[in-house]
Order: C-alpha cells, then sequence, then structure tokens
C-alpha cells in the first residue's frame, strides 16, 4: 500500500505530507519526516482504496507506536496510527474497500 497522507500534529499549523504503507479499519502505519510521540493526537486525511465517496476521508487518531531511522539515509522513519473516531458507516466502507488489499496469498502446496 502506498496512500499519500496529510496528517495535522499537535505542534504544527500546516499539514505535513506523509505516506500510508499499511491501513486497517482500526489505524494506519505512516512513513513520515516527523515523528509524534506516543499518545498524541493528529488528524489525518487521505482517500482510501476504492473509497465510495468523492471526498477524501479525514480521521483523528492517536499515535500509538513511533521509530525513528536508524540510519540517516533509511526512510523507515514512521508512526503507528490508531483511530478514534471513525463513524459506523466509515469503518464499513473502509472494510469494504480494502478486501482483496493486497491481494490474499496463495495457498500452500505441497510437493
Amino acid at each position: 500500500m502506498d496512500l499519500q497522507c496529510d496528517v495535522v500534529f499537535p505542534d504544527r499549523d500546516e499539514p505535513v505530507r506523509c505516506r500510508a504503507r499499511d491501513l486497517s479499519v482500526s489505524g494506519v502505519w505512516l512513513t513520515t519526516p516527523v515523528l509524534a510521540e506516543p499518545g498524541d493526537r493528529v488528524v489525518i486525511c487521505f482517500r482510501p482504496p476504492n473509497w465510495p465517496i468523492i471526498w477524501n476521508l479525514t480521521v483523528f487518531g492517536r499515535v500509538a507506536r513511533a521509530s525513528k531511522a536508524r540510519r540517516q539515509d533509511d526512510r523507515t522513519s514512521g508512526m503507528a496510527i490508531e483511530f478514534t473516531d471513525l463513524t459506523d458507516a466509515e469503518r464499513e466502507a473502509l472494510a469494504q474497500g480494502l478486501k482483496g488489499l493486497p491481494p490474499p496469498k496463495p495457498p500452500r502446496t505441497r510437493e
């Protein structure tokens, strides 16, 4: 998964462009140039895959985990964000849009 997101952090006036790398109905993993502390509240705006509505989804979230890149050239800094305010309708639409993404792994066969 690779979705563009705009994230508003508690200590910034302008949104920060981030990438969603893993998305579920309960939260998202973001790669980001800016990290927040676990427990911080953020606002995320993005368009989920197969989203049935013409506008983006804007949702409040809580930083569950933050991970800084280990090397300067490493681009793996990121945060796990737990969604805190999805409505039932948004959760259902998101679940429908995520069905089959990524494609299920084929069953293992014995040779």
